[in-house]
């Protein structure tokens, strides 16, 4: 039995990308040690995004659903 693999859209790149533990499911990054890890939500509700990603994509995202819910 073949496994599936989950696909995740990178808008940025306009790719595919797999949705496992060890890439980033925004840039496609191996991820460069376990500390590099980051939960996406709410712009990704699986797989994790790395530190750069965090940083420039979704803690943003969540200070604007903080400003918009306020």
């Amino acid at each position: 039995m073949s496994k599936v693999k989950s696909l995740l859209y990178n808008e940025d790149t306009g790719t595919y990308n797999s949705l496992d533990d060890s890439t980033c499911v925004f840039c496609g990054d191996t991820f460069h040690d376990e500390y590099d890890r980051n939960n996406p939500e709410p712009l990704a509700s699986e797989g994790y995004c790395c530190t750069k990603c965090n940083y420039e994509k979704v803690i943003p995202a969540r200070l604007e659903e903080i400003k918009k819910n306020a």
